[in-house]
């Protein structure tokens, strides 16, 4: 009998511990061991650090920014900047837009039916079966409104980041933004190579 009284081990001379104390050694479930876990979060504070990430957070977050300084008025950021497209290239179509915006066709589409629904744009039947976007005159006077807007929110970011940092900044961004385009272009199949492999690929389904 054991002089407390309790449960004895099993085998008081093989060392083994009881099951309880085993189990109050054993790893919570789902938690991972201490290295692992370090090493996890040393690889999100790298990632978290790599210029794509900072880039995205950063527009992210100046967008909301934006969007915050914006909500009196019924454009955002995105409606001026396709509204200020269609303004500069009359007759642009809906695919033309998102090619040149960088966007889905889905989600231009949904950005031009808000504008026609503000009264801001019109379409009209161009050559072919293709449909043109205008600007209309209350289009117009809006975009006045959204860009001077636009361009006080920009003094503020100014003032946020210094004028030194603010310049530095926007300049490698424009040098960046150069430098991407070159590379995009380098990589982009010229007219001849692209009916080239549109006849190749042709003649492999006929086969």
């Amino acid at each position: 009998m054991s002089t407390l009284g309790g449960p004895r081990a099993a085998d008081s001379g093989s060392g083994e511990r009881p099951a309880e104390h085993r189990a109050s050694k054993a790893q919570p479930h789902g938690r991972q061991p201490a290295p692992q876990l370090r090493a996890a979060r040393e690889a999100a504070v790298e990632d978290e650090n790599r210029l794509g990430h900072l880039l995205w957070e950063t527009s992210s977050r100046l967008r909301l920014l934006a969007e915050s300084a914006m909500s009196d008025t019924q454009l955002h950021h995105p409606s001026i900047g396709a509204l200020q497209t269609i303004a500069t290239q009359p007759g642009i179509t809906v695919s033309q837009l998102a090619r040149r915006a960088l966007k889905s066709q889905q989600s231009v589409s949904q950005i031009v039916a808000r504008l026609e629904r503000l009264g801001y744009v019109e379409r009209r039947l161009g050559s072919g079966r293709s449909v043109g976007l205008y600007i209309t005159v209350a289009g117009t006077a809006a975009l006045a409104a959204g860009n001077a807007q636009e361009a006080s929110f920009e003094q503020q970011i100014e003032l946020l980041l210094g004028r030194a940092r603010y310049s530095q900044l926007r300049s490698l961004l424009q040098q960046t933004r150069a430098l991407l385009i070159a590379r995009a272009d380098e990589h982009r199949p010229t007219d001849a190579a692209a009916r080239r492999r549109h006849r190749r690929d042709g003649a492999d389904r006929r086969r």
